[in-house]
């Protein structure tokens, strides 16, 4: 059977339109689709690997074995701080730094920094912390930070830096009426008097020492001179118990005074020798606590002749 050519025109193109044109939009779309994908999957890679090196790059390449250090001092005192890291990768050219509330108060033994430090290295840095004398009580804190030199200087510090925090505790005032003078004495110090004769002459004594620590104690003698002198350059000091080194005039408060050093058996020491209103005093005590027993002299005042 024959169609007319007009329907004839027409079947061709709508069986054209049956089996051709749904296909082209087919392949768009499940193109369309696999890019949206492969686009997903590399977006949230990037994303992984951007927080992969982020966290690599926060991870600092040192650890503290101790971020937090307290330390309790008296004016005169000293003591060393070890303050100890570990590197996680190879470090050199490292310098410490303190912040400038302890720079008075700190001083960095950084020999061992000179060199080169190995991943997983544990470096132990030796803090020597002093207290001036005459320093007055209260708290220092400040930190103690790692830093790399560069060309340019200094740079940042490598981690989050040490916390040092120093307590200065305030002298006590003793009097000792029983001999007639006071002083100020450090805190956290038993005080023991006693009284002997020496030579014909009668001696009152003061120790001043830690608890546990007798053997670094301070002695405070007086005694009432036969022969009043008028001046320490008169004095002619025998001590069996040490060879002097050293005689340094100095003056103690309102004091005409004396710094004998001294070699005995039991170490070197050091001799405070004041002369105050017609009496003669002593102050005695291990090299190693000599600017404490200044100190102690210089607050010596005589409450009865």
């Amino acid at each position: 059977m024959r169609l007319p050519v007009g329907i004839a025109a027409v079947v061709p193109a709508a069986e054209t339109m049956r089996h051709c044109a749904p296909r082209q939009p087919t392949k768009r779309i499940v193109f369309a689709v696999v890019s949206t994908v492969v686009l997903a999957l590399g977006a949230a890679a990037g994303r992984l690997g951007g927080e992969g090196h982020a966290r690599q790059r926060a991870r600092p390449p040192i650890v503290w074995q101790q971020p937090d250090v307290a330390l309790e001092l008296t004016p005169g005192e000293s003591d060393d701080v070890l303050a100890t890291f570990t590197a996680r990768r190879r470090l050199k050219k490292l310098a410490v730094r303190a912040a400038p509330e302890l720079a008075p108060y700190v001083v960095v033994d950084s020999g061992r920094l000179g060199k080169k430090v190995k991943r997983g290295e544990a470096v132990t840095l030796t803090l020597r912390v002093s207290i001036a004398p005459d320093a007055v009580a209260g708290e220092r804190k400040g930190s103690i930070a790692l830093i790399k030199v560069g060309r340019r200087g200094t740079g940042k510090p490598l981690a989050d830096p040490m916390s040092l925090r120093v307590v200065v505790q305030g002298w006590e005032h003793f009097d000792n009426q029983r001999a007639g003078y006071s002083v100020d004495v450090p805190p956290g110090h038993t005080v023991v008097t006693a009284s002997y004769s020496l030579g014909g002459q009668n001696i009152e004594e003061l120790t001043v020492a830690q608890p546990d620590q007798l053997d670094a104690a301070i002695r405070i003698s007086t005694a009432t001179l036969a022969a009043p002198l008028t001046s320490l350059d008169e004095l002619r000091v025998d001590d069996p118990l040490g060879t002097e080194r050293a005689r340094i005039p100095l003056v103690l408060g309102a004091h005409d005074a004396l710094r004998i050093d001294s070699d005995g058996e039991d170490g070197a020491f050091v001799e405070f020798i004041m002369l105050a209103e017609g009496r003669l005093f002593t102050v005695n005590g291990p090299e190693s606590r000599s600017a404490v027993s200044e100190r102690i002299a210089r607050s010596l005042t005589v409450t009865k002749e």
